[in-house]
């Protein structure tokens, strides 16, 4: 079975239901959810760790979209350089 994915507005609005004092059973039935995942998003929000994945995620993007950047500049750099001291065609160098 595929896992489920659920924002983290959601996983955050769930976690809000029990920590305003709904049990986590009443919460998870009331969801469609297992106990196990409203612990875990409970336990993952106490430890300021809730939506990581996501943030982990989007900075991995980041990350390949800037070494992209980095490849590229790196290349124009080197083609700039092999122009400047390339000798101008038609001109002499007495």
């Amino acid at each position: 079975m595929a896992r489920k994915h659920y924002s983290l507005e959601y996983r955050e609005q769930i976690v809000a239901w029990v920590q305003s004092g709904r049990s986590i059973a009443s919460v998870a039935k009331e969801f469609g959810l297992a106990d196990q995942t409203v612990r875990n998003w409970l336990k993952e929000a106490q430890e300021g760790l809730l939506g990581w994945r996501e943030r982990e995620r989007a900075l991995r993007r980041e990350l390949a979209r800037t070494k992209e950047e980095r490849d590229l500049f790196a290349k124009a750099t080197a083609w700039c350089a092999k122009e400047t001291t390339r000798t101008p065609r038609g001109s002499s160098s007495s």
